[in-house]
Parts: C-alpha cells; sequence; structure tokens
C-alpha cells in the first residue's frame, strides 16, 4: 500500500469553495478501483492536506488518470496557487 500526502495552497477568501469541492473529489476518488482512504484535512494557515491511501501506484495512476479528465480537478486547480505532493510506501 501507499500513502499520499497532497498539499494544495488556497487563499483564505477561497478555501470555503475549494473544500466544498476537494469533498466532492475525495467521495469519487474513494469510489476508484484500489481506494482504501481519503481525507481532506481542515486547513492549516493556506495549506489543504489530503492524506490518500490506495492499495498500490497502479490504482493511484487510475486515479490520477480519471481525476485530471473530470470536472473538481479544473475547479480545485483554478482556486489554489500552488501544490505538493509526497508519496510514501506504507511498511
Amino acid at each position: 500500500m501507499i500513502t499520499v500526502l497532497f498539499s494544495s495552497f488556497v487563499k483564505k477568501e477561497n478555501q470555503e469553495t475549494f473544500i466544498a469541492v476537494a469533498k466532492e473529489h475525495a467521495a469519487l476518488s474513494l469510489k476508484d478501483k484500489g481506494c482504501v482512504r481519503f481525507d481532506v484535512l481542515e486547513p492549516s494557515d493556506e495549506e489543504i492536506k489530503f492524506v490518500e491511501i490506495w492499495e498500490n501506484k497502479e490504482c493511484l495512476d487510475l486515479h490520477a488518470k480519471r481525476s485530471s479528465t473530470g470536472q473538481e480537478a479544473p475547479k480545485m486547480n483554478a482556486l489554489r496557487y500552488d501544490k505538493k505532493m509526497e508519496i510514501y510506501a506504507i511498511l
């Protein structure tokens, strides 16, 4: 299994809208093959984190392909000014 820590940097005035879209994204992601967990964490200043657990890299790659063509990704991209992704193997 792998864990993804994904940070989105969103100005305070855009956070409420971003979080609503992020929750839609999380709900859709939980339906993707191999998604074990997908959490949206409360903002810390301008950083909003997603914590995702996937069965394997192949499932994460399928999710990435699906989400890049979905409606939620462009909405989130328009609201954030930066992002960062870290991927870890669960030992």
